[in-house]
C-alpha cells in the first residue's frame, strides 16, 4: 500500500506541475511546485508512508482482549 500512495502522490503532483505550465503565470506556480513543494514532500513523505504503514502493520497484528 505504500508504493501505491507514493506513486499516486508523484503522478498527481507532475500533473499539476505539467497543468501549472499551461496557464500564463504558471511558470511562477511551477517554480514554486517544484521548490517548496516536490523537493521538501519527495523526502518527507516517503518516510511518513512507511511510518503509517508499518504503524498499521503492528496495530492489526496485535491481539485484542476484551474483558
Amino acid at each position: 500500500m505504500y508504493w501505491l500512495y507514493l506513486g499516486l502522490y508523484q503522478w498527481l503532483l507532475g500533473g499539476l506541475m505539467l497543468g501549472a505550465l499551461a496557464i500564463e503565470w504558471g511558470f511562477t506556480v511551477f517554480d514554486l511546485l517544484e521548490t517548496d513543494i516536490y523537493r521538501g514532500t519527495s523526502l518527507g513523505l516517503p518516510l511518513l508512508f512507511a511510518w503509517l504503514e508499518s504503524r498499521s502493520e503492528n496495530t492489526e497484528s496485535e491481539p485484542t482482549t476484551n474483558s
